[in-house]
């Protein structure tokens, strides 16, 4: 049987169960198979198997693998395995992993788990093409995690990797093909966060990597691997600060050890990398690198308006800041940001607008007595230049013909984005349409940290 038919039936089966609901489940509704027709039966009666014990499926609650019926090729011979999740009668998770030989599912690999729930599942990728199952468990303490990493042998599986975390990120930082394993886990008897990097070595994975995290950090929000300035890679790790706002280490590896260039060594703070609103690190400016959202103006709110969204991005080295690549007004509430025209320097001031039908922002020049554009030209007092909207909702498309003069920049699932500029005399600081859409950018949504 070809190893894409079985993968094929197996999904539409799993959509039928949406609509039948003939299983008993732990978690939500994509959870098992029905029962399956000729040669599929086999497979169906391992499962039934491991029911017939009291047992329910069980689903992760988080990632993108939350099935409790899997098809993964773990062993890397092109054909998947069945990989399958159960909760007993006592709360105790389970892992069965099944291989077709030609004739009948055979069980290969069997493990428990702990924990009060199956928080999720991954496939770290191995040096030989292969691939471990590294299942993370919740906790009654809401900001703890532990992973159990699980690779295979001849007899069954056996456990790699045991560890208790707050946050954590896959992914290979050593270029080397093979996925390391990344955890922020907080010192019980200081308090402080700190990094730890584990590698491949031989059939178990080791601590290859620590590195201290700034003192600021309250619970992480984002983690990815980047390349830093001068091309090191990094982990960035975005995190909500203790006193509020929002904070980023960056962990570079020379490649025989971890510095973490955001930290102030004397303090051990973070505040460089400071910012009110909740914008994780990214290559905003698509030259390959990594770069750090930093507010602009830390007391935005006793300036006025909304500079408080206005945000330079930057590389720091040895917790310095070493250079500023751009700068952006982010609007984290519609889903939007617009790379900052380097004519506007701080003459434009931002002001939200928001009304029954839409969101909007309007960047202006203040008054007559705030030209600093530095050309000879006076703006009329509170000359607005742009306005950008976003109509939301079910009836947005009738909200856009409410306004005269506006033009769409973005459609979304469920915003339409829109923009206006005024009428007026002629402006150094006017922008032209082209200028507003290639500035203009919607706010993609990662999914890059486990945790929180």
């Amino acid at each position: 049987m070809k190893n894409g038919k079985l993968k094929k039936l197996i999904l539409t089966a799993l959509v039928l169960l949406l609509t039948t609901g003939c299983a008993a489940v732990y978690g939500d509704g994509l959870l098992s198979l029905p029962k399956l027709p000729g040669e599929y039966l086999q497979l169906q009666n391992r499962l039934d198997e491991v029911l017939s014990s009291g047992a329910v499926y069980a689903v992760a609650e988080t990632g993108a693998d939350r099935q409790a019926v899997q098809m993964v090729d773990i062993d890397g011979d092109s054909d998947d395995e069945v990989i399958a999740f159960f909760r007993n009668a006592s709360g105790v998770y389970s892992v069965y992993v099944f291989k077709y030989d030609g004739s009948d599912y055979v069980q290969i690999g069997y493990a428990e788990g702990y924990g009060t729930s199956l928080h999720s599942v991954s496939y770290p990728m191995l040096a030989d093409g292969s691939m471990a199952i590294a299942l993370s468990w919740g906790f009654d303490e809401a900001t703890t995690f532990g992973m159990t990493v699980f690779g295979f042998n001849e007899n069954n599986m056996y456990s790699m990797l045991d560890v208790r975390y707050s946050s954590t990120l896959i992914g290979d930082i050593n270029n080397d093909l093979t996925d390391e394993l990344s955890f922020v886990v907080r010192d019980s008897m200081t308090g402080r966060y700190k990094a730890n990097i584990y590698a491949l070595k031989g059939d178990m994975y080791s601590l290859v990597y620590e590195a201290e995290l700034c003192i600021e950090l309250k619970s992480v929000s984002n983690m990815r691997i980047g390349t830093a300035e001068r091309g090191f890679t990094a982990l960035f790790i975005d995190s909500s600060a203790s006193g509020g706002g929002y904070v980023t280490d960056v962990v570079r590896f020379t490649g025989t050890t971890a510095v973490n260039d955001t930290l102030d060594s004397a303090s051990g703070s973070g505040m460089a990398t400071w910012r009110q609103i909740s914008v994780s690190s990214a290559d905003i400016d698509g030259d390959g690198y990594v770069e750090v959202p930093v507010s602009r103006h830390t007391e935005a709110s006793a300036i006025g308006g909304d500079l408080r969204y206005r945000l330079s991005w930057c590389s720091f080295r040895d917790g310095q800041m070493m250079g500023k690549k751009a700068e952006t007004f982010h609007d984290t509430a519609s889903g939007w940001y617009f790379v900052w025209p380097d004519k506007w320097r701080d003459t434009v001031m931002p002001q939200s607008i928001n009304t029954v039908y839409s969101s909007a922002v309007s960047f202006y020049v203040p008054t007559l007595a705030n030209n600093q554009s530095g050309n000879g030209y006076e703006e009329p007092e509170h000359a607005t230049l742009l306005t950008i909207y976003c109509f939301s909702g079910d009836n947005r498309a009738e909200y856009v013909q409410l306004y005269s003069n506006l033009k769409i920049l973005r459609a979304t699932a469920k915003e339409i984005y829109c923009y206006s500029i005024p009428d007026g005399e002629a402006s150094p600081l006017r922008l032209t349409e082209e200028e507003v859409l290639r500035s203009f950018y919607v706010i993609e949504k990662n999914w890059l940290v486990e945790g929180r």
